[in-house]
């Protein structure tokens, strides 16, 4: 029986020099310490701080034009013009169809800015959905410039060119229908 205690009496002091041994646990708290006047004082912590980031801005789009549908007028999905460019100070000159109030659709040009600018537009008379709609976009460029034109969720037509290093016009046309 001696024997057995003893055997028991070393595992436990076993495990109790072992636990001094383990990794040491948080650290506590700083504590309150006088200050020379007597007052409790807190060690200073430091927090990280998220440095400041920039507000995201969107490139310049064109604007609709007088009687132009819009996402209120709307009884089909919206048609997005987007043109992918190198930069953003590069001018690019596009042209598409609009949809009008009236069941028209116009051409419209207007100059945008990459490197992504992208027009919606809506039509409100669903008859305007049998002709192709037109979409090119131009701009003078020393690398590539590109187009999508999306309906709804679908890629409708896409378009790129790329040249080397010569500054040269470029066009890519984007023309077409979701019903073709």
């Amino acid at each position: 029986m001696i024997r057995h205690r003893s055997t028991v009496i070393v595992a436990a002091l076993s495990v109790l020099v072992l636990a001094g041994c383990a990794a040491p646990g948080p650290e506590p708290a700083p504590s309150a310490s006088p200050s020379a006047t007597g007052t409790p004082t807190s060690s200073p912590t430091s927090s990280p701080t998220a440095a400041p980031t920039a507000a995201p801005t969107s490139a310049p789009t064109a604007s609709a034009g007088s009687g132009d549908c819009t996402a209120a007028d709307a009884v089909t999905t919206a048609t997005t013009y987007t043109v992918l460019a190198d930069d953003s100070t590069t001018p690019v000159t596009i042209t598409y169809t609009a949809f009008t109030t009236d069941g028209g659709t116009p051409l419209r040009t207007a100059t945008v800015y990459g490197p992504v600018s992208s027009t919606t537009v809506y039509a409100c008379v669903p008859a305007v959905s049998g002709g192709l709609w037109t979409f090119t976009a131009t701009g003078t460029t020393s690398g590539a410039l590109g187009c999508v034109l999306g309906f709804g969720g679908r890629i409708v037509a896409r378009d790129s060119a790329y040249n080397e290093g010569a500054l040269v016009p470029e066009t890519v046309d984007c023309t077409g229908n979701p019903g073709r």
